[in-house]
């Protein structure tokens, strides 16, 4: 195999992993806990925290997203002809569309992160049953 794919590989998949580890860790994690020290102390560390995993994280998804479409027109026998022949491909791009759609339509005071954490979620049990070759693995999503 080519060192070159398997370095954007890497560089596709590091990426990914902070991004979707980390909304989830904050979601689950430490927004339950922070929430639990009291009003008084959960807005500051809440807005502190924002600031600094927001940027970390839209860092961390443009990079994925980059490199991910580096990695389809640098893959030998792959193109951006078929990424929407595809399962996979259409569930992607719809679920960007959704993903650029509920950022604009939710408004501030509700809780984007937790929703876009369960829709990441969904969306990769889709993307399993999409690319599940057999029964049993199916049944995993």
């Amino acid at each position: 195999m080519n060192i070159e794919i398997i370095l954007i590989r890497w560089l596709h998949i590091i990426p990914a992993v902070l991004w979707v580890g980390g909304v989830i860790f904050m979601v689950f994690v430490v927004e339950p806990s922070v929430r639990n020290l009291g009003t008084q102390v959960q807005g500051p560390v809440m807005r502190t925290l924002g600031k600094t995993s927001g940027i970390l994280f839209t860092v961390s998804g443009l990079v994925t997203l980059v490199v991910g479409l580096t990695l389809v027109a640098r893959t030998p026998g792959r193109g951006f002809s078929e990424l929407f022949s595809s399962g996979w491909g259409w569930m992607m791009g719809i679920g960007l569309l959704v993903i650029l759609y509920a950022r604009y339509y939710l408004s501030k005071s509700e809780p984007m992160g937790r929703f876009f954490s369960f829709f990441l979620l969904f969306m990769g049990a889709m993307l399993g049953v999409v690319l599940a070759e057999n029964l049993l693995l199916m049944l995993m999503f």
